[in-house]
């Protein structure tokens, strides 16, 4: 199974502040856990295929790891969300 949703961009702490800096494109970043599902992971799938369209606009995921699989823990103290919060959005 895919841990991203098609039509976002996987991000994690290499890739989150080159994407988001990009100049002249706004970015959507969902901050989940690590195969996320349910009605909300399913809305969120619809939201990618339709900004597929939106110039200039780019959505982005990054999939916080859980237990010994710690992956992307750091973006997410980052941003001061705990696992309770997920899935969390914010626009840059």
């Amino acid at each position: 199974a895919e841990a991203i949703a098609h039509g976002a961009v996987k991000l994690d702490n290499y890739t989150f502040d080159k994407v988001i800096g990009f100049l002249g494109y706004r970015t959507l970043v969902k901050f989940d856990q690590t195969y996320a599902y349910g009605e909300k992971e399913d809305e969120f799938k619809e939201l990618c295929s339709a900004a597929y369209s939106v110039p200039r606009f780019v959505i982005g995921e990054v999939a916080v790891g859980e237990f010994e699989e710690l992956e992307n823990e750091d973006l997410s103290d980052r941003f001061g969300l705990r696992r309770s919060d997920f899935p969390a959005y914010f626009l840059f």
